[in-house]
């Protein structure tokens, strides 16, 4: 299953970077991929983010153009609880909610 979260404004970084290694620790074997783009608070740069299994890189991207900044994830795996997924990432959100899901 594919599940795509995006999201307005900033991400801090800490929590963001604290979510995630918690997050692919504890579904290991059931992610298969993550990719996304990021925007961090404070950061003028995109950043690009891709897992594989547990394994994680996070890069900075282009700056941002004169757009709406956005973080967009996207899971792709099995037995994923995305309720629980969602609810602890809604966690990380500086001022911001999920503006649209995918299934």
């Amino acid at each position: 299953m594919t599940k795509e979260f995006i999201i307005p404004g900033a991400l801090d970084f800490e929590k963001f970077s604290l979510w995630i290694r918690n997050n692919i620790f504890f579904n290991k074997g059931n992610v298969y991929r993550i990719k996304g783009i990021l925007c961090f608070e404070g950061m003028d740069e995109q950043y690009i983010f891709q897992s594989i299994r547990s394994d994680f890189m996070l890069e900075k991207g282009r700056p941002w153009p004169n757009e709406i900044r956005f973080s967009k994830l996207v899971f792709l795996g099995k037995y994923i609880d995305y309720e629980k997924l969602e609810n602890n990432f809604h966690q990380i959100i500086l001022n911001s909610k999920v503006l649209h899901e995918y299934d």
